[in-house]
């Protein structure tokens, strides 16, 4: 189960467990993704010890990458959580829109997000390949 809050080690160990990834997984080439970025949350929830066993527990692990993410974002300029998928639709939820709106980063006149929508994707593929562009394998053309 998850729990409800995070410690602050909780919220630094799943930043540097992000950036990590992206740094093993991935790359830019001509503009373009190569690799695979993606974390499904129930990886960040196994790496931080907990299991997701209900959409609940998914909605909660959202809160620690959310928060991993905001405390990267002054130094970065990119919202890492952009990686962090569920497994079902394999990309970010509403969370993730909603983080980035109250950063300033997607300025949507949506009152509510659609994961599917042109809009929304589109920003996502945009931090996705900023996350991958500061943080992904080095020396590859």
């Amino acid at each position: 189960m998850v729990p409800y809050a995070f410690t602050a080690q909780e919220i630094e160990k799943t930043r540097q467990f992000l950036i990590d990834h992206v740094r093993k997984n991935s790359y830019i080439r001509n503009g373009t993704v190569k690799g695979n970025p993606l974390v499904p949350y129930k990886d960040v929830a196994s790496f931080l010890g907990y299991s997701i066993d209900d959409q609940f527990d998914g909605d909660r692990m959202g809160i620690v990458v959310g928060r991993a993410s905001e405390e990267n974002l002054p130094a970065s300029g990119v919202l890492i959580s952009a990686i962090v998928v569920s497994v079902e639709h394999g990309r970010p939820g509403t969370g993730f829109y909603n983080c980035a709106r109250e950063n300033g980063i997607f300025n949507s006149t949506k009152k509510k997000f659609n994961p599917d929508g042109t809009e929304e994707i589109a920003f996502w593929n945009d931090q996705l390949t900023k996350v991958v562009a500061k943080y992904g394998k080095r020396g590859k053309s």
